[in-house]
């Protein structure tokens, strides 16, 4: 394709003199160095880090760990039902025994509360035919009472009557007095000179 002759690299060579030359040696001998760098760090990775060999049998030894683990769970979660269900016989037959228990007090309460009741209302019955004979007495009393205030009443309204028309008669007789009084030299004259 190009033929048989080098093609220049734009600054790689001079213009015909060792300057090219020069170049082209640094250039190689800088490569040269950089393969000994890679060759370093590609030994450097294969022994610092995990091949697929080592990937391969990690996998598997974390299955079998993984495994086990299972197992063991497996084991821990029987074991702990078997526990749980112990524990919830157990703790149900102490409920039952409770309730058996409350359910004994409960009805002792409520028969001696029942007898409190009957007794407490058997008092209330006495009571309220006592009050009710002792209302009944005092309401005889009480209806003479104001029978009697019903006279006095009246009595009352007679006596105002009576002094009203007292008062007005006072009242006309003062009135009339106090008109004469300034009169009585008059009359009097009146009645000597006659």
């Amino acid at each position: 394709m190009y033929g048989t002759e080098a093609m220049p690299f734009p600054g790689c060579w001079g213009n015909g003199d060792d300057d090219g030359e020069r170049d082209m040696r640094n250039r190689v001998r800088k490569l040269e160095e950089d393969i000994t760098e890679i060759r370093i760090d590609v030994a450097v990775i294969k022994s610092n880090y995990a091949t697929k060999g080592d990937i391969g049998a990690l996998r598997e030894e974390v299955k079998g760990d993984i495994g086990a683990l299972r197992e063991e769970v497996k084991e821990d979660i029987n074991a702990l039902r078997a526990e749980v269900k112990e524990d919830i016989s157990a703790l149900r037959e102490e409920v039952k025994e409770d309730i058996s228990a409350l359910r004994a007090e409960v009805k002792e309460d409520i028969s001696a509360l029942r007898n409190e009741v009957k007794e407490d209302i058997d008092e209330l019955k006495e009571g309220s035919y006592a009050l009710s004979k002792e209302v009944k007495e005092n309401t005889g009393t009480l209806k003479e009472e104001v029978t009697n205030l019903k006279i006095a009443i009246s009595d009352t309204r007679t006596l105002i009557s009576e002094t009203k028309n007292s008062i007005i008669m006072w009242m006309v007789s003062a009135v009339i007095f106090a008109q004469l009084i300034p009169a009585i030299p008059a009359i009097i004259k009146l009645f000597l000179s006659s």
